[in-house]
């Protein structure tokens, strides 16, 4: 059998036929086809000259994936200008442990000025904090949040009436009260406020000291359990992934918006104007 050449590396992921077969002849079952036509999307997306980057940061880019596709779900819808990057580690696990980040800066910065973008989106505050105090000062650094309440507010975005309690829990290296904005515009969404507290994933705690990680997050849940909510939003993946295991299912505000966004007024506008 001839084997094709292969100039760019990604490009493999177009020579699939997408029939399944794989996945019907896989022990494990492991959806060959779904993660192939994930990063087609990315592939197109990435490297392209735009006014936004999003860095979606390694715990959403590996770990809480969903986040990050709830994000784009949500670019793309709003018709925004944006691209993704061949990022690295913003460097924020390495300075917990004191060690410099230059080689990472210089790298992600290097890409960054490819695409020409003068705004950077974070769904993780931890790398919007590495970024505000550790890289240059040329670009404009949102959450993802506060893009979000600039849609929702211009009606870009419409909510369905959701009719349900919830509470938030705020990530500690988050300094925007977007999140609680958008809330509570939320059509028939009962707000439960909680004073602010750690989730425990911080400062590399989770990963040097997992017990007393847990007990703080322990902690955290019985806080939002008193609320009575029947579900937890929050901002940031590491919250999200150091709660999730309570009794109250928790969410990351990208994942709930996307989830409650009301295309029929949309899609209405579209049929009649």
């Amino acid at each position: 059998m001839a084997k094709a050449s292969i100039i760019d590396p990604m490009e493999e992921v177009f020579y699939c036929t997408t029939c399944n077969l794989c996945r019907e002849n896989c022990p494990v079952e492991i959806p060959v086809k779904d993660i192939l036509l994930k990063q087609r999307r990315e592939y197109v997306k990435k490297e392209k000259k735009a006014r936004m980057v999003y860095f979606k940061g390694c715990m959403s880019t590996f770990r809480r994936e969903e986040i990050a596709q709830a994000a784009e779900d949500l670019l793309d819808k709003t018709g925004a200008d944006y691209t993704l990057i061949d990022e690295r580690c913003c460097g924020s696990p390495i300075l917990k442990t004191g060690s410099g980040i230059e080689e990472l800066i210089d790298y992600n910065i290097s890409r960054i000025e490819e695409s020409g973008a003068e705004t950077i989106l974070f769904t993780c505050p931890g790398c919007l904090d590495t970024f505000k105090n550790h890289y240059p000062e040329k670009y404009d650094l949102l959450h993802i949040s506060e893009y979000l309440k600039e849609e929702v507010d211009a009606g870009k975005i419409q909510l369905k009436e959701v009719g349900e309690t919830v509470t938030y829990h705020k990530p500690c290296h988050l300094r925007t009260d977007a999140p609680e904005e958008i809330i509570r515009k939320i059509p028939g969404t009962i707000y439960k406020e909680i004073k602010e507290g750690c989730c425990g994933a911080g400062g590399g705690v989770r990963s040097a000291y997992p017990e007393i990680s847990k007990v703080i997050a322990e902690e955290r849940l019985k806080v939002t359990k008193e609320t009575g909510a029947e579900t937890i939003l929050s901002a940031c993946p590491f919250c999200k992934d150091n709660l999730k295991e309570g009794e109250q299912p928790i969410k990351d505000l990208t994942e709930y918006l996307n989830e409650i966004r009301d295309d029929r007024i949309e899609l209405f506008i579209q049929f009649f104007f």
